[in-house]
């Protein structure tokens, strides 16, 4: 088996057990996933099967979409649900024009500074780790890139908006800030990622379906090989470049605008390129499909 499972990642659940299952599930050494998912949160999770592992390093959408909820008067040591709960009263009400414009502040570029509780590694430490003993370090902030907040639920307690960013975003800092710009305290109630790598949660399976399907011997959950890099452009090599490409033997490839290509003989995928300053250069080949 090889190829891409969109999995639903239940809550109280790490990335790395959801791999643990489905290595069992499939029966399948080679496994792994793309895009770490906090344990209390859900949603679509990528795992990768067989040779489909030596895709993820391609995987390079700037962007994930996530619905996350929010409570007022709150705030933790997590700046979530789940860490120690310290309330703050609350002397005014929240509308949702005061809402939407303060929201509508964090669009665009900016510097977060990660929350210590995170598994950023300093000196091969998870920052968590040290978290937990009641060490806080200095972090650096880093460059993150909200393209989109919108609000879906409001009331004078919970808010539900649907935000588009970049990778490495933390919406729990995120919420913590725009509780702060509102002049009150809030915090992380759910997260649930709706789309990664340019795969919905529309598409993906529940464990529980997973294992239904596998036990009745379908397989329509499996993205094939050459499906899996949506974004990336498609050469189909002729024979002869084909025989050449298989041998280890340079091909020329004509320019493409995407700088990620699919190489395809026969409707399979047999290599990825990529065009660097003009020049193609082979990355990976995949020849036991042919």
């Amino acid at each position: 088996m090889q190829g891409l499972v969109n999995v639903i990642k239940p809550s109280q659940m790490t990335s790395h057990n959801v791999v643990g299952v489905l290595r069992k599930l499939f029966n399948q050494k080679k496994i792994g996933h793309s895009g770490t998912l906090d344990p209390m949160a859900t949603g679509v999770l990528n795992i990768f099967i067989g040779d489909a592992t030596k895709l993820i390093s391609f995987m390079n959408s700037p962007y994930k979409k996530y619905r996350a909820e929010m409570i007022f008067g709150m705030t933790s040591d997590t700046l979530d649900i789940w860490g120690k709960i310290e309330e703050k009263e609350m002397n005014f009400r929240i509308d949702e024009i005061m809402l939407i414009d303060v929201l509508n502040t964090f669009l665009g570029k900016s510097k977060q500074v990660p929350p210590m509780y995170s598994a950023l590694k300093v000196n091969g430490k998870k920052m968590y780790e040290l978290a937990r003993k009641g060490i806080e370090i200095e972090r650096e902030a880093r460059d993150i890139e909200i393209k989109s907040l919108e609000l879906i639920d409001f009331n004078e307690k919970k808010v539900i908006f649907d935000i588009v960013c970049t990778r490495g975003t933390y919406v729990r800092s995120l919420i913590n800030d725009i509780g702060d710009k509102l002049g009150t305290k809030a915090l992380m109630s759910n997260l649930i990622r709706l789309e990664n790598e340019s795969f919905s949660v529309e598409e993906s399976y529940t464990l529980e379906e997973l294992h239904q399907m596998v036990k009745s011997n379908n397989n329509e959950f499996l993205i094939s090989m050459k499906d899996i890099l949506r974004n990336a452009s498609t050469y189909e090599l002729p024979s002869d470049d084909f025989i050449q490409f298989s041998n280890g033997i340079p091909v020329k490839i004509p320019q493409q605008d995407n700088s990620l290509i699919k190489l395809m003989y026969k409707k399979n995928l047999v290599g990825i390129a990529v065009c660097e300053k003009n020049e193609i250069i082979i990355k990976k080949r995949f020849l036991r499909e042919v």
